[in-house]
């Protein structure tokens, strides 16, 4: 898959994605500070991680025992498995409109190529999607998709522009590091983490099967 993709993905939805955890408070802040000044929604407070356990595991029901259960759902997962894993998930169940779920079949409905063969410009359109895939479906509403497309290019340019790209990847190789020393210990919390994890992949299948 081209780089471009998660990338183009992680500045317009998380761009903190690789240095918090599964809950970003101030990623909440972020997002309500940045859509005031936009005068509408630009930015939105939930992190991957969170996006995926509601696109995959939860109803859209809007109620606390719901948040609760997104709340823990998405720490399990973030114990459980790599930023890169994640995103890879993520990117595989999300629907980015035009019947089109995952990013491979995504990639085929817009571009007729291979996720690997995109462009910044494309992945940027891609990236556009997962905030309201049906309305702005670039093969319905071009207009809508491409002020969309141009905020996650800002987006990617200033994250370059800063050094958050080479951040991010300090942080995903350190991430992976503590991962790994966690894989090494053992303790009297491993039985409880092999349960969320099997918990985890069950609803996983289930919705494969849904």
């Amino acid at each position: 898959m081209s780089r471009d993709i998660p990338q183009a993905l992680i500045a317009i939805e998380d761009h903190a994605f690789y240095n918090h955890g599964a809950i970003a408070v101030e990623g909440i802040l972020r997002a309500a500070l940045a859509n005031i000044n936009a005068g509408e929604v630009v930015q939105g407070g939930s992190t991957l991680t969170q996006q995926f356990v509601k696109n995959v595991f939860l109803s859209h029901e809007q109620s606390m025992e719901r948040k609760i259960e997104e709340a823990v759902l998405s720490l399990m997962l973030e114990d459980n498995y790599s930023k890169d894993e994640i995103l890879e998930l993520y990117l595989n169940t999300t629907y980015f409109g035009a019947g089109s779920t995952g990013i491979k079949q995504a990639s085929r409905t817009y571009f007729g190529k291979a996720p690997s063969a995109l462009t910044l410009a494309e992945a940027a359109v891609i990236a556009s999607l997962p905030y309201a895939p049906t309305s702005l479906n670039p093969l319905e509403n071009p207009e809508g998709c491409k002020k969309r497309q141009l905020l996650v290019l800002a987006g990617t340019a200033i994250a370059a522009a800063l050094g958050l790209l080479e951040e991010a990847e300090a942080g995903r190789q350190m991430e992976e590091i503590r991962r790994r020393a966690a894989q090494l210990r053992t303790g009297p919390h491993g039985e409880a983490r092999g349960a969320a994890k099997a918990e985890l992949e069950r609803r996983y299948v289930q919705w494969q099967n849904s």
